[in-house]
């Protein structure tokens, strides 16, 4: 299909529907829309790494202008976790 002649123009075709789920409100979404100044909550490694988890939960918290968080990566009871703190 180098050349433009073998192209050929359809009309009449509809578009199909998306196939993805559009946008997902997480649990972890849905705590961070909640959450007051000087809350926290507690994130436990998803089996992808803490430094990944750690990358997720600020990014969520990233786009929920104009509150701020803070994010830290802990061990609590021997585990590592992440905590997210809402600071403003």
């Amino acid at each position: 299909m180098n050349d433009v002649s073998e192209i050929v123009i359809e009309r009449g075709i509809p578009i199909p529907k998306p196939r993805g789920r559009g946008r997902v409100r997480t649990p972890l979404r849905f705590a961070l829309d909640k959450m007051e100044i000087g809350d926290s909550i507690c994130v436990y490694n998803d089996g992808g790494g803490i430094k990944k988890t750690q990358q997720v939960a600020a990014g969520r918290a990233a786009r929920l202008k104009p509150k701020k968080f803070v994010t830290r990566r802990l061990v609590e009871n021997g585990l590592q976790i992440v905590r997210i703190w809402r600071v403003a």
